[in-house]
């Protein structure tokens, strides 16, 4: 009887260990899941962490403490690795709605919805997000000036920015337009192999066969795997 005791409080305490483990704790497995692509066991610990009301010591002192914003967007980019996309638009939706524009996530999610929106054929809806990412870092640039605007975005994530939506915009016949978005993006990193093909593109399907092919060459220089075919099939003739 005693044993049969001892095993039940033993199982109570870890209960009990388990129910009192803070948002950052499961947040933390959450990712580790994630990162082995377990993807059911990384949503049911971020739904967990969402659900905890704790948070660990280090959360208090954090330049950048946890939120359920930051996990609703994990949320978002685990689904949307599942291919459930439904799924990862209601969550990278909730994510951005949760946050300002001055939050890290509130970019990472719009830009994951407008990448979801493009899947999905919605480029319209793509550009729409892409334009307010994009004016937060105009409004950013002219408040800071370029030297701080390049200290608090990374160049390389403002340059997907706008190769991202030069993409959606190629997809709807906006070639001026998206050649324009290419031109900044590589202003800002001069290594983007896609905003290389997307120029290429823009070029082929706006009559500048040589220079569109040039641009291809240089995107298939840079590692881009997409280039092969496209070239092949307009710049062999």
């Amino acid at each position: 009887m005693k044993k049969i005791i001892f095993v039940l409080a033993l199982c109570y305490s870890f209960i009990s260990i388990a129910q009192n483990q803070t948002k950052n704790y499961y947040y933390n497995l959450g990712e580790e899941f994630l990162l082995k692509n377990d993807y059911v066991n990384a949503l049911n610990n971020f739904d967990l962490a969402i659900n905890s009301k704790s948070f660990s010591k280090e959360n208090e002192t954090s330049f950048s403490p946890l939120t359920n914003s930051q996990i609703y967007y994990y949320k978002g980019f685990t689904y949307f690795k599942m291919q459930k996309y439904n799924e990862a638009l209601e969550y990278y939706s909730l994510s951005i709605s949760s946050m300002n524009s001055k939050e890290y996530f509130w970019s990472e999610a719009l830009l994951g919805r407008a990448l979801l929106k493009c899947q999905l054929s919605n480029f319209e809806g793509a550009i729409e997000d892409l334009n307010i990412l994009i004016n937060s870092y105009d409004e950013s640039k002219s408040n800071y000036g370029l030297q701080i605007f390049l200290k608090l975005n990374k160049p390389a994530k403002i340059s997907r920015a706008y190769c991202l939506r030069a993409f959606a915009k190629i997809k709807i016949n906006q070639f001026e337009a998206a050649y324009e978005d290419v031109d900044i993006a590589l202003s800002y990193n001069h290594e983007n192999s896609e905003a290389y093909l997307y120029g290429g593109l823009c070029m082929l399907n706006t009559g500048e066969k040589d220079k569109g092919c040039l641009k291809l060459i240089i995107a298939e220089s840079l590692g881009n795997q997409e280039v092969k075919p496209i070239f092949e099939k307009y710049c062999t003739n």
